[in-house]
């Protein structure tokens, strides 16, 4: 598939993007910050499987505590050691600017997205109307609850969404919820699911182009 592919060409027309969600890992930051396929070998995660679909079928309640112990320490080493994935702060400075409302939703908790933020320069969690993450009572991505969520937090009719994600979740779940949807390949990229996104790109300047033009 070739750069700034669209399986839509309406997704860039102007006046269609109203506000921008983000994923968080492998989105704005660099990937592979978290190892996954790590942590799932180590817990017996099966790789098909997401750690958060995995945890609640564990038995045994100290090993549940120890898998989710496992996955928040690396959300906290993340966390710590965080650094901006190339163009992603040159596209929040520019919706900044542009008074676009931004959002994020992420699978991880809330208190490690926000240390997150903290180390990043240049960004602050007044940036974004709201921050969904896992404990938020609200289904986690690939349910679409979440971008429905975002969607009301922001004041923005779904449709009139950008949802920005690495991750077959983020695609998942923004088509679902009937929102706009642009993949950022990165380490997660598997063409048997590219095509699902609206658009499909290879960075943070492909994707800035396709949210100029539709705004």
């Amino acid at each position: 598939m070739s750069n700034n592919s669209s399986k839509d060409d309406r997704s860039g027309a102007p006046g269609l993007i109203g506000g921008v969600v983000f994923d968080f890992d492998g989105t704005l930051t660099k990937p592979g910050l978290i190892d996954f396929a790590k942590i799932k070998r180590d817990t017996g995660c099966p790789p098909d499987m997401g750690l958060l679909e995995y945890i609640p079928t564990i038995g045994h309640p100290y090993v549940r505590h120890d898998v989710e112990a496992a996955l928040e320490a690396a959300e906290w080493w993340s966390a710590d050691h965080a650094e901006w994935r190339e163009g992603a702060r040159e596209t929040i400075e520019f919706l900044r600017e542009h008074e676009t409302p931004m959002a994020i939703i992420s699978r991880n908790l809330g208190v490690t997205v926000k240390r997150a933020l903290d180390t990043l320069e240049g960004v602050s969690v007044d940036d974004f109307v709201t921050i969904v993450t896992r404990d938020i009572p609200v289904r986690f991505k690939p349910d679409p609850a979440s971008v429905l969520y975002a969607a009301e937090k922001m004041g923005i009719d779904v449709e009139r969404l950008l949802v920005i994600g690495d991750n077959e979740y983020d695609i998942i779940a923004g088509n679902a919820a009937g929102a706009k949807t642009l993949l950022l390949r990165g380490v997660n990229g598997d063409p048997d699911w590219e095509l699902q996104a609206d658009y499909v790109v290879d960075s943070f300047a492909e994707a800035l182009r396709i949210i100029s033009d539709g705004m």
